[in-house]
């Protein structure tokens, strides 16, 4: 067989680009880097639902400890408080001795015992000795709460007068039977209350104790005691314990937890600052795009390495490969990569096989070619003797072998080139070669190469062998004076619904020559030009018969002309 290049419906669609070997590579890589980025990011991603619960919850326990905290405080205080109100001396008067025992109830505590009259005058405290001057009680909202309940009540801060502090008080109205009533009180100062709390909180968290007038009673907050709290009291009651509230404060963000305690309206919160909850997950975020970065110029790296190892033997080995497809020699090479060598190895096979077939096909064209031309040759001897056996006019018997010798001079051109295709320059020059030995500079030609298939060289052979004897007998090429121009252009597609893929136009145009008529009858030669030409190739011919000279456009479809594949395989060996 023949080798040829590969065509469109051979390896797909032909006007498809190539994709650089980089970007294959690079998607490759990325194609096995894509998943494990994912995959981070969904576990960031879980990681950060896991942490911010964690967040909550630490919240929660945070505020539940000092919520119990403040509770087993103020418990302990009524719990003491009730104590002392059962001893006797109180039924007797004996406020030293009450005095003397609450001191001792109370050391290493900082509570301290109070008793007022009914006009809150202070009878003994605790924090002074006894005998010290008292003036009046700082605060009765504990002792008139007490009065009309009947219980230990439990005051909001205020200042004390005689401790010079911030305190809270626990009161208890106590009647006594055949006496007057007296008010018995447990005082503490607001900032101890931290000591009953004792929590450790991490680095910008902060708890606090709130009464019921939003003032700030103890915690790790830079707010002094007894002064407004950070958050709205009427906004931290509303919260529920599960409610998880971001509050913003002077463009600050926080989250806030919040329990109550009793008695009503006593707050234990705990917040931090959005910032120190949201840190560690951006920091989490940036290590996973940083690394995600990292990962892909990695990729891209290792993508633009490969590609680099890879395309000068992938290059090398496309121009092999291109070589071979037009004929060439290919010699292997060592590239380093076992693969691209095999295929290297396989093209330089490949290519000397090739090149030994296509001299063995060479010779057997030569051969062919020599044995139809001894049969042309034995053919035109055979119809020579037989036209003169007959008496035939010897025109006639010239003609007939004029147009064997024409088809001779195509074969050679075919076979002189390939079998499978015939360039048009050289069809024209050969035809025509015959007729201008004596006339040289009388004709010219032009138009650039192409390639025919056999059947459309044998056909314009015969059309250009035809109009050359014309041309010498009667038209230009008769007379010194004459000129022939032979000119051929090729066409582009006149529209995309045709189908013709475009045409050649071949035109044949004589000047200087004698007066032209158009003939009277048709004879052999015009029908090899007009049926001949339109039947073998589709060609459409105009001939016109001008005066000045005789002219003709020869019109064939481009998919008549070119080498077909069956062209191709019918003349393969």
């Amino acid at each position: 067989m023949i080798f040829r290049p590969a065509t469109q419906n051979d390896a797909g669609n032909a006007d498809r680009p190539g994709r650089p070997l980089a970007l294959v590579l690079f998607f490759l890589v990325l194609a096995v880097l894509l998943p494990s980025l994912l995959f981070s990011i969904a576990l960031i991603h879980r990681n950060d639902d896991a942490r911010r619960d964690a967040v909550y919850a630490q919240a929660e326990a945070a505020v539940t400890t000092v919520a119990d905290g403040f509770r087993r405080e103020t418990a302990r205080m009524r719990y003491m408080l009730q104590l002392l109100s059962t001893k006797g001396a109180l039924l007797t008067d004996d406020f030293s001795r009450i005095h003397q025992d609450a001191q001792t109830a109370l050391a290493g505590s900082s509570t301290y015992f109070l008793v007022l009259d009914e006009e809150y005058n202070q009878i003994l405290n605790t924090r002074v000795a006894y005998g010290s001057p008292l003036g009046k009680g700082s605060s009765t909202e504990a002792i008139d709460a007490s009065r009309e309940s009947g219980q230990i009540e439990m005051s909001s801060l205020f200042f004390g007068r005689t401790s010079g502090e911030i305190v809270f008080n626990m009161a208890y109205h106590l009647p006594r039977e055949g006496m007057a009533p007296i008010n018995l009180a447990l005082t503490q100062n607001a900032r101890d209350l931290v000591r009953a709390v004792d929590l450790p909180m991490a680095q910008g968290w902060d708890f606090a104790i709130v009464d019921p007038n939003n003032q700030y009673a103890a915690g790790t907050a830079d707010i002094a005691t007894g002064q407004t709290f950070l958050f709205e009291h009427d906004m931290l009651e509303a919260m529920e314990p599960d409610d998880h509230t971001f509050v913003e404060r002077d463009g600050v963000r926080y989250l806030v937890s919040v329990r109550s305690v009793q008695p009503e309206g006593w707050l234990a919160v705990v917040w931090v600052p959005a910032e120190v909850v949201e840190a560690p997950l951006r920091r989490a975020w940036f290590l996973v795009v940083l690394t995600g970065f990292l990962l892909l110029l990695i990729s891209i790296g290792a993508a633009a390495g490969g590609a680099w190892v890879l395309a000068r033997p992938m290059k090398q080995l496309a121009r092999d490969a291109h070589a071979l497809g037009a004929g060439e020699l290919v010699a292997a090479r060592k590239t380093g990569i076992a693969e691209i060598d095999i295929v290297s190895e396989q093209l330089a096979s490949a290519s000397r096989e090739r090149v030994q077939k296509e001299e063995e096909i060479r010779f057997l064209l030569k051969e062919v070619s020599h044995r139809a031309k001894n049969q042309l040759t034995v053919v035109g001897s055979i119809a020579r003797q037989s036209l003169r056996s007959s008496g035939a006019d010897p025109t006639v018997s010239d003609a007939l072998l004029e147009r064997i010798n024409a088809l001779s001079l195509s074969l050679d051109r075919l076979v002189g080139t390939r079998l499978n295709a015939a360039e048009l320059r050289a069809l024209v020059e050969i035809q025509l070669d015959s007729f201008l030995t004596e006339r040289a500079g009388q004709a010219e030609l032009k138009g650039p190469d192409y390639e025919v298939s056999p059947t459309a060289a044998q056909a314009l052979g015969l059309a250009l062998h035809e109009l050359a004897t014309n041309a010498a007998k009667y038209g230009a090429l008769s007379v010194p004076s004459g000129k022939l121009n032979v000119t051929w252009d090729i066409l582009p597609p006149d529209s995309a619904e045709d189908g013709s893929g475009g045409f050649l136009i071949l035109r044949w145009k004589e000047s200087g020559g004698p007066a032209v008529t158009e003939p009277t009858r048709t004879g052999f030669g015009t029908q090899i030009v007009e049926t001949y030409l339109g039947a073998a190739i589709g060609a459409n011919v105009k001939r016109t018969f001008a005066p000045e000279g005789f002219s003709c456009i020869i019109r064939v479809p481009l998919n008549k002309l070119r080498p077909q594949e069956d062209d191709e395989e019918e003349d393969t060996p």
